[in-house]
């Protein structure tokens, strides 16, 4: 599990389409599919349901349950990256 993969699935889930996040994040539909399949397979459970045909997606249980611990951990990574650029200029 890596960060693009985790900020991916929050861009997912506000569009609500795997295409517009694709564009929101400047990627290919198919990177963002790619990251969702990685993601969803590194925490061994399916985040969203994609009908056949359909444009939007809906989310499991899980994927509930996830995407709030995906904003935390990305906002943790920002908040790291942060306190690391503050550190040189202190």
């Amino acid at each position: 599990m890596n960060l693009s993969e985790i900020e991916a699935f929050p861009a997912i889930v506000d569009s609500p389409s795997i295409t517009k996040a694709a564009e929101m994040l400047y990627l290919s539909q198919s990177t963002i599919s790619h990251r969702l399949k990685s993601l969803e397979k590194e925490l061994e459970t399916t985040l969203i349901i994609r009908g056949n045909g359909q444009r939007t997606i809906y989310l499991t249980l899980k994927g509930e349950e996830f995407v709030q611990i995906a904003r935390k951990w990305a906002a943790l990574w920002r908040d790291t990256q942060q306190f690391k650029t503050d550190q040189v200029f202190s």
